[in-house]
C-alpha cells in the first residue's frame, strides 16, 4: 500500500504531489531561454524572464487548490480546474510568446521565473493540492488568511489584490470565523449576496 503524505494547510489537509521537474541541457544545466515581444507590443511586468521549462507527471487532471511552497516555506496559492494542464505545457510549464504580452498570462511569466530563479539557488519547488469543486471559494478563503508571497495581495494593503480580486467585502467577516480564523464559506455565500444586493 502506498502512503500518501499529506499536510494541513488552514485546517484543510493537502497532499503531495511531488517536485517540479525542471528541463535541463546533457551537462547538467538548467534549460533558460526568454522571448523577444516586438515594440509595437505592451509586456507584462513579467515579460522578461529568464524562464524554464518544467513538469509535474504526477499530477492528476482534478479541479481543486494548489500549494506552492519552496522548500517548507509558502510561496503562492492557486486554483485550477485541471491540475496536470495547469503545470503542464500550456500553463505554467513553458512560456509561450504570447503569454509576456500584456494581455497574456502574466501570472504564468511571474511564476515560471520564480520557480526558475529558485532552483538556481539550489532549492526545489513542490506542489500540494487539495481537490474540491469549491476551488474558488477555498482559494480566496487561503489567500486572504495567508497572504503569500507570489500572490502579492498586500503589496499596498488589503485592498489592493494583484490578480483584480478585491477581497476586501470580506474583511470584516474574519470576526466570524471558524476556529482556524479563515472566514467559512457560509461567510463568503453571505457576503456576496449582500455585495449583489447592493450592485
Amino acid at each position: 500500500m502506498i502512503k500518501v503524505e499529506t499536510r494541513v494547510i488552514s485546517n484543510l489537509d493537502f497532499w503531495c504531489v511531488g517536485v517540479l521537474q525542471l528541463v535541463r541541457n546533457p551537462a547538467g544545466y538548467i534549460h533558460e531561454y526568454s522571448h523577444t515581444v516586438p515594440g509595437c507590443v505592451a509586456k507584462n511586468h513579467y515579460a522578461d524572464g529568464p524562464f524554464c521549462q518544467f513538469s509535474l507527471t504526477s499530477a492528476p487532471s482534478v479541479s481543486g487548490v494548489y500549494a506552492v511552497f519552496i522548500e517548507d516555506e509558502l510561496r503562492y496559492i492557486g486554483e485550477c480546474v485541471d491540475l496536470y494542464r495547469r503545470f503542464g505545457p500550456t500553463g505554467y510549464g513553458r512560456i509561450s510568446p504570447r503569454n509576456c504580452h500584456d494581455d497574456g498570462q502574466s501570472t504564468n511569466c511571474k511564476l515560471n521565473s520564480r520557480v526558475l530563479s529558485e532552483a538556481k539557488n539550489g532549492k526545489r519547488t513542490i506542489v500540494w493540492f487539495y481537490p474540491t469543486g469549491d476551488r474558488k471559494a477555498i482559494e480566496a478563503r487561503l489567500i486572504f488568511a495567508l497572504n503569500p508571497p507570489w500572490n502579492g495581495r498586500m503589496e499596498s494593503g488589503l485592498n489592493s489584490y494583484r490578480n483584480d480580486r478585491n477581497l476586501a467585502p470580506y474583511k470584516h467577516y474574519a470576526k466570524s470565523a471558524d476556529s482556524s480564523g479563515i472566514p467559512t464559506t457560509e461567510d463568503f455565500r453571505v457576503a456576496l449576496i449582500k455585495i449583489l444586493n447592493n450592485a
